[in-house]
């Protein structure tokens, strides 16, 4: 049933936007050097509470500082080490879990199921995303300066649209204030569609 697939993870999508953080403005360029706890963001300096580090050939970058360099808003739903990550921009965004490979990206009205190259991580009560496939999802290039040793995030443009949709986004507007609670209800039917 990928109708039904769908129209549960937009509506998980949707509710839990809600309860989302504020976004802070994207960044047209922001560089994470590994092992520090400082990154750039249009070459102003930020401070981190954690700091970006590789592992198996994967950057990891802090969630909260991710999100604020992308400029989206970022939420939590469910319980430790078991709930779901929402990456919201505009009418658009991520859904993710710890530990899991799998994400769902909605963009235009669709929703496709996709694979990351390593798991979202939750180290010392702190959640690191693998940066690359995130920013690229939010219309990024990403590249990796060797010499620096630091990961470079440069705004491209919005992202294309998702397979299947012709260029064309999905007709109609989300009303945001029927949804609250959904979220709560639909975690565990998400959980048994998509995992």
């Amino acid at each position: 049933m990928p109708g039904l697939r769908q129209y549960v993870l937009m509506l998980v999508f949707l509710g839990m936007s809600l309860f989302g953080l504020p976004a802070a403005a994207a960044a047209g360029e922001a560089v994470f050097p590994v092992g520090r706890q400082v990154y750039l963001l249009n070459g102003q300096p930020q401070p981190m509470e954690a700091q970006t580090f590789v592992s198996g050939g994967c950057t990891y970058v802090p969630l909260r500082y991710l999100g604020e360099a992308l400029g989206v808003q970022v939420q939590w739903v469910g319980g430790s080490g078991q709930g779901l990550l929402m990456l919201r921009k505009g009418d658009g965004g991520l859904v993710l879990r710890l530990n899991r490979s799998s994400y769902t990206v909605i963009r235009g009205g669709r929703a496709a199921v996709r694979q990351l190259e390593a798991a979202p991580l939750l180290q010392e009560n702190r959640v690191y995303l693998p940066a690359r496939q995130v920013a690229q999802e939010f219309g990024y290039r990403v590249s990796y300066n060797q010499a620096a040793r630091a990961l470079q995030l440069s705004y491209a443009g919005e992202p294309g649209p998702l397979p299947g949709d012709g260029g064309q986004a999905a007709a109609g507007q989300v009303n945001w204030a029927w949804v609250p609670g959904l979220v709560a209800g639909l975690l565990p039917l998400y959980s048994l569609l998509v995992y």
